[in-house]
């Protein structure tokens, strides 16, 4: 496992363990460099692991910060996501639902994007093509205001 890794998986298990919250600024890439003993361009890629992993946003002048994305952990809760899924397919007589993903795509907001969505042009963006349409037109959504979810019942 390289340094960078190493520094994200860290970064990330104290996300998880509510060290960092959301919200919360991440150190410093100075600060970090001198708690993990490495080059700025170590923590610059371990923020980019975290970033490409949504877990983070960086904001240019700001610094980096945890992204606030509210999780939904309680699969048996009759109003999951899953569950849903499962009772319509009950009752149309099917086993199985399955949704494709065509292209999925995790990408840095164009100037016009980022103006439209108000953010950072260095901001990630999301998008989703299923293949399905919904209405003729182009959206795109900030990265950080978003989890995806698929479900694969059968």
């Amino acid at each position: 496992m390289t340094k960078y890794e190493r520094i994200a998986n860290d970064m990330k298990e104290k996300i998880e363990n509510g060290i960092y919250k959301p919200n919360d600024q991440l150190p410093f890439e100075a600060e970090m460099c001198e708690a993990y003993g490495v080059s700025r361009i170590t923590v610059k890629k371990a923020m980019d692991l975290l970033v490409n992993e949504g877990l983070v946003v960086k904001r240019r002048g700001a610094g980096t910060f945890v992204k606030n994305i509210p999780l939904m952990t309680d699969t048996d809760h009759p109003y999951s996501t899953s569950n849903q899924f499962s009772g319509f397919a009950h009752t149309e007589g099917h086993t199985n639902v399955t949704s494709m993903v065509h292209d999925f795509q995790v990408i840095p907001a164009t100037k016009e994007i980022a103006s439209r969505l108000k953010i950072e042009e260095v901001e990630q963006i999301v998008f989703l093509d299923d293949g399905r349409i919904f209405e003729y037109s182009k959206s795109r959504h900030r990265g950080d205001r978003f989890e995806l979810h698929t479900v694969s019942v059968q």
